[in-house]
């Protein structure tokens, strides 16, 4: 008898479609989120990262020194601001920003990404600069000398922020783009839930510790919205 042998059916391009997109679940959910980079891609890291602290130190602290020159201040905030809370404690999650962010390199796996990220933050850098120094406002806080056992910690806290640079918060900025970026490897919901709620919590620590206002945090916001947006090539491919 002879064999009839049917020839192989041609995947759509509906079915292909499928097919990638399982494909790349499976990989992105075996990959895990934290992972120990390359030696190569680690000093790389660094090195960006060290650059990138001369230029922030440039312009955050160059911002600061040119609206110190001068008096003139807008004021940006509402009067119920004064009834917002001192909670010392808070200055542990304002803290923690930096650590966050330095934990980058064991995400973020591909050269491009990185600096994409790197350089989203240093947009966000350069606007923020520019609206200190053209947009000086003052904080609408009284005086607090912090005592008990988180009084150093707010210290610690205070020092990183500059007493001239309210208007955008970087330190808002900062946290929801990092966290935007960190979200978008997380391979369980557990993971992004938590990278969302740290971040909420850095943000919360900005107003209940008095080193923002509202208008401060709001700006910081849709700034890293704004640049995010422009900056697609963040997410991992």
């Amino acid at each position: 008898m002879l064999e009839v042998k049917t020839p192989p059916q041609k995947l759509t391009n509906h079915k292909r479609f499928k097919l990638k997109e399982v494909s790349r679940v499976k990989a992105d959910k075996t990959t895990p989120f934290l992972a120990w980079p390359g030696l190569n891609y680690y000093i790389f890291c660094n090195l960006v990262g060290l650059g990138s602290l001369l230029v922030f130190i440039i312009f955050y602290g160059g911002a600061s020194y040119l609206t110190g020159l001068h008096s003139f201040r807008l004021r940006c905030d509402f009067p119920f601001e004064q009834m917002i809370p001192f909670v010392p404690m808070m200055s542990l999650p304002y803290s923690m920003l930096l650590p966050a962010m330095m934990l980058s390199s064991f995400i973020i796996r591909e050269r491009r990404a990185y600096w994409n990220y790197v350089r989203c933050l240093g947009i966000q850098l350069v606007i923020a600069a520019a609206f200190f120094i053209l947009l000086p406002t003052r904080d609408g806080y009284s005086e607090i000398e912090p005592t008990g056992a988180f009084a150093n910690v707010f210290r610690f806290a205070d020092f990183l922020n500059l007493n001239h640079n309210n208007v955008p918060s970087l330190h808002v900025a900062f946290a929801v783009t990092t966290a935007y970026t960190f979200v978008s490897y997380a391979n369980t919901a557990i993971t992004k839930i938590f990278i969302n709620f740290f971040c909420l919590l850095i943000v919360i620590s900005t107003v209940l510790t008095h080193q923002h206002n509202l208008v401060d945090v709001i700006a910081g916001y849709f700034l890293a919205r704004l640049v995010y947006r422009k900056h697609k090539a963040l997410k991992p491919h």
